[in-house]
């Protein structure tokens, strides 16, 4: 045999190496990426399992009868909240609306009244049912304004969660009137929210918030040709 012939006989034995390394790495990578998908799969898998059977535990089962009898006591405000997390979590919505809504009921202190109302505010948000949402957040502000002076923090959050809410109705609604309503009453909520925070230095955070959220109801607004009030 030649040089030139074992010349491109090694050449040829080369090629054939690196086409098979190619084929090698894809099915590599091709497994790898199965494998990958395959145990994400399981993870959620085995995420939602845990989440459901934590939430079948016998423990719950004095909170789910009071939940039926529509009456919550005092001593298991704090077992309701947890089983009403899990539901959301696992995307039983109307399971942990029925709580939150006794817990509303239920007598406590307005931190943990507050902070459950908005739970149930923000889980109506989600349900899309903007309307209760909506009533939600207004008896929230309501509550805040009556035991807090209008400049504090929480007054401010309450306008921005109406707020935003208006704007969500409003982007969801196929009426014209209903959107032009709707975002009317989203920038006089971010309005007065802003005016708060600029008389107030230690609500600088939130200013940001807020103008944040007004420049994307006029960016909402301008995008779908809805007039502005004069």
């Amino acid at each position: 045999m030649t040089s030139v012939d074992q010349r491109n006989g090694r050449q040829q034995n080369k090629r054939y190496v690196i086409a098979y390394l190619v084929v090698a790495i894809a099915v590599s990578v091709a497994c790898t990426s199965s494998l990958v998908a395959v145990s994400e799969k399981k993870g959620f898998s085995n995420h939602w399992q845990s989440l459901s059977a934590v939430a079948s535990e016998s423990r719950f089962d004095k909170i789910k009868a009071a939940v039926s009898k529509q009456h919550l006591d005092s001593g298991e405000l704090l077992e309701a909240r947890e089983l009403a997390s899990l539901y959301r979590q696992q995307g039983k919505q109307e399971e942990a609306a029925k709580i939150y809504r006794l817990l509303w009921l239920a007598p406590q202190e307005p931190e943990s009244f507050v902070k459950d109302a908005l739970e149930l505010a923000s889980l109506y948000s989600d349900m899309s049912a903007f309307p209760y949402a909506i009533e939600s957040y207004k008896k929230i502000l309501e509550f805040d304004r009556l035991r807090l002076k209008n400049d504090q923090r929480d007054i401010v959050r309450d306008l921005n969660n109406l707020g935003v809410c208006y704007r969500c109705y409003a982007v969801s609604s196929s009426e014209p009137r209903k959107i032009q309503t709707n975002f009317e009453l989203a920038a006089a909520c971010l309005a007065e929210a802003a005016k708060i925070c600029s008389t107030n230095k230690s609500l600088v955070d939130e200013q940001l918030i807020i103008s944040t959220n007004q420049n994307v109801v006029a960016q909402d607004r301008d995008q779908l040709k809805i007039e502005r009030p004069d």
